[in-house]
């Protein structure tokens, strides 16, 4: 999609049949802790504390009304993004997720990083971040291996105030959430082929690392086929796994899906 396209479906999508309401998938949960209170279904279940409650009364953290949310976009730019259509949906992603800020009028920084940091934007509520954001994307040329450790030090140094993370690439590279999740409100978009994931090729083909641009000849049979799936559905296993052990929402999104669609989707809870 180009940029007037991505904005005019994630406008349509998000804020049509709102009359009267600026809405959008980030108004209303704030996140500096107020009190404990009585549990109710109006309220969130991510906002019930266990630990608190019991058996006869279920209590709910109960949090500040933060108007002024911070949104911070964290695009991992990684070699692997050049998969067939996977930059352009992380493109899509990115600038939709933008536009929805904007709009909403709300605080947004951008970090792009692969290796290390390519770009940080500080936060703004200006129009322009769209394109900018757009186009920093698009244009992106280097890409690398994401490394964990530098970007968690890179977001902690980064983005001070408690903000709403919203992770974009295909998570091929394992990050460690354990400590983000004790400061920030977490939300994962994993861009996904299929192709990637079930392995159907047969014979000699030439692998290309997509980090590196070496290349390599293997030949490639039935059981290297169930090997390969074996493994990349154990990683992805676990890497859902720690998603939801560090409340990470998150949703997949494939080249062939509507990428809109599964951002309405990953935020509905939201709004």
């Amino acid at each position: 999609m180009e940029l007037k396209y991505i904005q005019l479906e994630t406008k349509r999508r998000f804020f049509s049949n709102r009359i009267g309401e600026h809405a959008s998938s980030f108004a209303g949960s704030g996140v500096e802790f107020k009190d404990l209170v009585e549990y109710d279904s109006s309220q969130s279940v991510r906002h019930i504390n266990w630990k608190k409650s019991t058996k006869e009364r279920i209590v709910a953290n109960s949090y500040y009304d933060d108007r002024e949310l911070t949104i911070a976009l964290i695009y991992l730019n990684s070699g692997s993004l050049k998969f067939n259509n996977k930059q352009q949906k992380a493109l899509e992603a990115l600038t939709a997720l933008t536009t929805v800020a904007i709009e909403k009028k709300e605080a947004l920084s951008t970090l792009f990083f692969n290796s290390k940091e390519v770009k940080f934007l500080p936060p703004t509520k200006r129009r322009s971040a769209i394109e900018l954001n757009y186009n920093l994307a698009k244009n992106c040329s280097y890409q690398g291996e994401i490394v964990s450790s530098r970007l968690v030090n890179e977001i902690l140094h980064k983005i001070k105030r408690r903000s709403l993370l919203f992770f974009i690439g295909d998570f091929l590279e394992p990050i460690d959430f354990a400590y983000l999740s004790r400061l920030y409100e977490l939300y994962a978009i994993v861009i996904r082929d299929r192709a990637e994931e079930e392995l159907e090729v047969n014979g000699e083909v030439n692998i290309v690392d997509l980090n590196s641009q070496k290349e390599e000849f293997v030949t490639v049979n039935r059981r290297s086929q169930k090997v390969y799936n074996r493994l990349f559905m154990e990683y992805d296993r676990e890497l859902i796994n720690g998603f939801k052990a560090n409340r990470v929402e998150f949703t997949k999104i494939y080249t062939s899906n509507n990428t809109i669609s599964k951002l309405v989707e990953l935020t509905r809870w939201r709004r």
